[in-house]
């Protein structure tokens, strides 16, 4: 509990950082991965594939996620390592770890997409077992497939605990989804 605790000052202390790590990567590269699933969706939807769009959707969400989360991995790692925060450090370990993640996520992006077809299960197994790869890039300095074994030695040894913080996570979503869908269509 104090670890959230202390991400909460963290997050109070350096909320225009984040704000400005947001605009300046986050927000970009969001929109650069949205059009290039769009881009690669639209002829899958005009033919009417039926499973495949959502595929799809699966591995580019993986992708941005893995390199999304790298500005902030490196500002949490600045800011409890020596209470400092160097906003150029935060760049420079964004472009140092930002093309071996993203190496790496494009095969983990494949295995969690290709595994969710299997019922589920095996992609929700992969996407525990690499979810710490950006973490183990900046917080270990592994990259490769040195990161991607840390990553899954890491997603073996709390494989609950990361099952239920998804599931937090996924019934949060769902409420909110819901919340807002009967807005819109009461409004």
């Amino acid at each position: 509990m104090t670890a959230l605790k202390e991400s909460i000052v963290l997050y109070k202390k350096k909320f225009l950082v984040i704000c400005l790590l947001s605009v300046t990567i986050t927000i970009p590269f969001y929109f650069l991965m949205l059009f290039a699933n769009r881009f690669v969706n639209l002829p899958l939807q005009v033919f009417v594939v039926p499973l495949w769009p959502t595929l799809v959707d699966i591995f580019f969400s993986i992708v941005a996620f893995c390199i999304m989360q790298l500005p902030f991995i490196s500002v949490a790692l600045q800011y409890f390592q020596t209470s400092q925060l160097r906003i150029s450090k935060v760049y420079v370990d964004t472009l140092i770890y930002g093309f071996p993640i993203y190496i790496i996520s494009i095969f983990c992006g494949v295995f969690v997409a290709m595994g969710s077809l299997f019922f589920l299960i095996p992609g929700l197994l992969f996407l525990i077992w690499f979810l710490g790869i950006p973490y183990a890039a900046v917080i270990d300095d592994m990259k490769w497939w040195r990161g991607l074994k840390q990553s899954f030695r890491f997603g073996n040894a709390h494989f609950f605990q990361l099952i239920g913080i998804l599931g937090v996570f996924l019934l949060i979503d769902f409420g909110i989804n819901y919340a807002v869908s009967l807005g819109v269509i009461y409004f």
